[in-house]
């Protein structure tokens, strides 16, 4: 058979290269002439046929996908929690426990109870802050002076300050908490007497106090978790002036109770 010129593979050329180009990845397109050119007749087979080679992608480049790649990755792992957390940074939370009496307030002042609700606005990955009313209550140790008559001591008001929350609970169920704030309270001594139905009751001013606390928070579901703690709280509590002069007590007491922590 007559041979054929440079100029007359041309076509053949385009044809072989069009089908290499649409059936195969370039990636695969040498084996595929191979296997093209082994199975086409004797006097094609001389024919240069350009195959396009496989684009080699610079080593920086390389080295910048080996590093942009985990960190997308972990964006992405973190992002699940976050998309799962409430949209409203605002949480509620109902405590109650037993109060005890310290310092001089626990002179003639028995062991009581409180119980109280708060609110919480996150205002930091770990921080919120949060504010509230308590009610504590005292029973009296038996008094000659007051045999007969039913007695106890209140004391509550309205308290506003910040929690710390040691972010461990996404990996153990349980996180610490600390927190610190201002009290402004009232402190009322009541007396009764059951058979007159008689009352009298002997108010103090509204003071400025403290409070510090600190627990545990336990995840028991997605958004719900108990939060056992121990306070301290303290403030000034001023009755007035009488004969022997102002009638100021330091009401101190610890508070051990367990609250409920909701977010909303």
């Amino acid at each position: 058979m007559p041979g054929v010129s440079r100029d007359a593979s041309a076509p053949l050329r385009e044809t072989i290269f069009s089908e290499l180009h649409f059936v195969a990845p370039l990636a695969d397109s040498r084996l595929l002439f191979q296997n093209y050119a082994a199975a086409a007749p004797i006097w094609c087979r001389g024919i240069n046929v350009l195959v396009p080679q496989p684009t080699q992608v610079p080593d920086d480049v390389m080295q910048i996908r080996k590093l942009v790649a985990p960190a997308l990755l972990l964006g992405a792992a973190l992002a699940q929690p976050a998309r799962a957390q409430s949209v409203l940074p605002l949480s509620v939370e109902a405590r109650g426990g037993v109060a005890i009496p310290t310092g001089d307030f626990d002179d003639g002042t028995g062991l009581g109870f409180s119980v109280g609700g708060t609110v919480f606005f996150r205002a930091a990955p770990m921080v919120s802050v949060y504010g509230g009313f308590e009610h504590a209550q005292f029973t009296t140790d038996d008094d000659d002076d007051l045999e007969g008559l039913d007695a106890d001591i209140t004391d509550n008001g309205f308290r506003l300050g910040a929690r710390f929350d040691v972010p461990f609970g996404s990996l153990t169920g349980v996180s610490p908490w600390v927190e610190g704030g201002a009290t402004f309270n009232r402190t009322s001594f009541n007396v009764s007497d059951d058979e007159s139905g008689a009352s009298v009751g002997i108010d103090s001013d509204r003071s400025v106090g403290f409070e510090v606390g600190a627990g545990l928070s336990f995840n028991v579901a997605p958004r719900i978790s108990i939060t056992p703690g121990v306070r301290y709280r303290s403030h000034k509590a001023d009755f007035g002036d009488t004969e022997d002069g102002p009638a100021e007590v330091d009401v101190n007491h610890f508070t051990v109770d367990l609250g409920v922590h909701i977010r909303l």
